[in-house]
């Protein structure tokens, strides 16, 4: 089993981001590629995001005054949570992943990160120098156990009354293990210090054009479902181009559409803005649009079918031969649905069946499909039952009874579809 190490670098990149603080040994040896196992060997951690928003979790407590954090981001405007601090190791907010996340369970040793945007209140007062930093915790899935403290960061440096980017690092010294459905909750506290007579108020800035993420160090298996497999491996999880939610094995979200080519002259599979699909068509004007010839090996199912036949002078007909041949040879199993008879003269009958047979030399193992009895001149039965016909055999009408001489025209409508 071998996968691309450039094309799992890049996936890494694209979907979670990646802090300047990778982990990792020399790479020795020519360019080539790499198996997984020699990828997970040689990183020694890989950063996984979570992206704070001001959506509340809807949950009961304790979990029903923490917002959400969410492992992608959410693509709402800015938004901000404010506290006024009174003392020291005040909590200014907390945020949870989400009840399926994280979809690891090793935090790896290392350096936290933690990117956020903060200030305090700018209308001129005298202000205590304040400072933030955080705690990051884990708790069961609905938060009633005892939290489990993983890391804590260094304190910032003193706010100003400008919102400021800070970058805060705490660090992890052991691996650590948390439960499969545990969470992990991020907390920031503002300390205050100084003689001046106000306490602060501090302003957390999220989402929008704010980069604010927490980057949590885990081992590649954090991407088992986003990496690209290249021989006989097996990938769980759906995987996403441009859908940070994926639905499917594959969910592919495209402006443009998605195309699929062999030479780079075009594509050859083509699902347009329009939803039409096409296939050696560039530019597909149907939901199916397919430039060339069709091959199958079984039918291709669609509207139903009609098998129309019009018989001048039934009686005629009839007494030269009781049976008409209306298809020599079925190309393919069908199933009958309705027979509709309609004459030109309304108050004579026809009486007789719908029939198939082996052949239509010697009519071998025949079989009824459905009666053609008319009355008042009609004869219209969707409720065939016995309707199947298989392929290779002949259908045919079998007249019960001598038509009426004022009958001059008999036409029979075969409703069917191709199995």
């Amino acid at each position: 089993m071998k996968k691309a190490l450039l094309i799992f670098l890049a996936l890494l990149l694209f979907t979670v981001g990646v802090d300047a603080s990778w982990q990792f040994n020399v790479f020795t040896g020519e360019l080539d590629y790499w198996g997984k196992e020699y990828v997970d060997s040689t990183l020694g951690g890989v950063y996984f995001n979570y992206f704070l928003s001001d959506t509340a979790t809807g949950e009961g407590a304790p979990l029903d005054t923490l917002d959400l954090m969410y492992p992608a981001e959410t693509g709402a405007a800015a938004s901000t949570v404010t506290k006024l601090i009174t003392a020291d190791a005040t909590l200014v907010n907390a945020w949870v992943t989400e009840a399926t996340e994280p979809t690891f369970t090793v935090l790896v040793p290392g350096t936290y990160t933690l990117y956020t945007h903060a200030h305090v209140d700018d209308d001129g007062a005298s202000y205590k120098s304040t400072t933030i930093y955080w705690k990051l915790e884990s708790c069961d899935a609905d938060g009633q156990n005892p939290v489990t403290v993983i890391a804590a960061s260094e304190e910032s440096t003193v706010l100003t009354d400008t919102m400021t980017a800070y970058v805060l690092h705490g660090s992890l010294s052991a691996q650590t293990i948390i439960g499969d459905t545990d969470r992990l909750i991020l907390s920031i506290y503002a300390n205050e210090d100084g003689a001046a007579p106000n306490d602060p108020t501090v302003t957390i800035t999220m989402e929008g054009d704010h980069d604010c993420r927490l980057a949590v160090l885990t081992t590649t298996t954090a991407f088992d479902d986003r990496y690209v497999l290249v021989e006989g491996d097996n990938m769980t999880g759906n995987l996403g181009i441009g859908s940070t939610s994926p639905a499917y094995a594959l969910d592919v979200i495209s402006a443009g559409g998605v195309g699929i080519g062999t030479t780079a002259s075009g594509a050859d599979f083509i699902v347009a803005t329009t939803g039409n699909v096409g296939i050696g068509s560039t530019v597909p004007l149907s939901l199916l649009d397919v430039a060339g010839i069709i091959s199958t090996t079984s039918n291709i199912r669609s509207e139903p079918k009609h098998l129309i036949v019009n018989i001048f002078d039934p009686l005629g007909v009839q007494t030269d031969d009781t049976q008409v041949c209306i298809w020599p040879l079925t190309p393919a199993a069908l199933t009958v649905t309705k027979i509709e008879v309609t004459l030109d003269a309304s108050g004579n009958e026809v009486a007789g069946d719908l029939k198939w047979a082996d052949t239509f030399i010697g009519l071998g193992s025949a079989a009824v499909i459905n009666d053609f009895d008319t009355s008042s001149g009609v004869r219209s039965d969707s409720s065939i039952t016995s309707g199947s016909v298989a392929s290779g055999k002949t259908m045919y009408l079998q007249f019960d009874s001598a038509p009426n001489t004022a009958i001059t025209q008999m036409c029979v409508d075969v409703t069917f579809d191709f199995d």
